[in-house]
């Protein structure tokens, strides 16, 4: 019978305690997008047993002993079993982590970290750019919960082209998909008003995590966020 698989959360630590003997646990930080890298920090305590502890990873299923995408080797400190694994840049997919033991342990520490490898955009501050050829620039700003609501503010550089700047919240925006777009071939400067964007009821890896996109051909822009609280 197959272990149900048990969503984690970046930067919290899982406690899962022995509830069978041998057989796989299974855990994912759920759908990861594009542009993003992952982590794990495995911890197994107490482990007893004729072999240490496998991991396995598949792509978007269970991996098994037969069958999976990635696998590598724990480390053993103490009486304790460690497996460390990074994943730069996955593809959109949904990674599943599978651990086979091959006795007992007393808990298994899960601490899974989930990051988009773009530039920071500062609050305050402004990040420009200028492409003497087609470029994509992506960057990404970390809304607290006691923000009441943020601005975007963007604008074309002369000589250049009319950037489109999409907005979008814990993924890579796109012309197809996005929560916002800033067009500045209607308007040189264009501005962005989002009223309490940290929304509790989201459903993601990051609820305060937004992401904003352009590509231009050639010349430059100039961005900004700032927040009111």
């Amino acid at each position: 019978m197959t272990q149900p698989i048990v969503i984690v959360v970046p930067g919290q630590t899982y406690y899962i305690s022995n509830k069978t003997h041998g057989g796989f646990i299974y855990f994912s930080l759920g759908q990861l997008v594009s542009g993003a890298s992952q982590s794990y920090l495995v911890i197994v305590a107490n482990y007893r047993g004729l072999k240490p502890p496998s991991f396995f990873v598949g792509v978007n299923r269970y991996p098994t002993l037969e069958s999976y995408d990635y696998s590598n080797n724990t480390v053993q400190d103490g009486v304790d079993t460690v497996w460390r694994w990074t994943q730069q840049n996955p593809i959109d997919s949904m990674p599943v982590i599978g651990m086979f033991v091959y006795g007992t342990f007393s808990t298994v520490f899960v601490r899974p970290h989930w990051k988009f490898n773009y530039e920071v955009i500062p609050f305050g501050d402004t990040v420009t750019k200028s492409f003497s050829h087609f470029q994509v620039f992506c960057g990404q700003f970390q809304v607290s919960e006691s923000v009441f609501s943020y601005t975007l503010q963007v604008s074309r550089e002369e000589p250049g082209g009319y950037p489109i700047f999409y907005v979008g919240k814990g993924y890579t925006p796109s012309s197809s998909k996005n929560e916002y777009a800033l067009d500045t071939s209607k308007d040189s400067f264009q501005e962005l008003t989002v009223k309490k964007p940290n929304d509790p009821s989201y459903v993601g890896p990051n609820p305060g995590l937004w992401i904003v996109c352009t590509n231009s051909f050639s010349g430059g822009f100039i961005l900004g966020v700032t927040v009111s609280k």
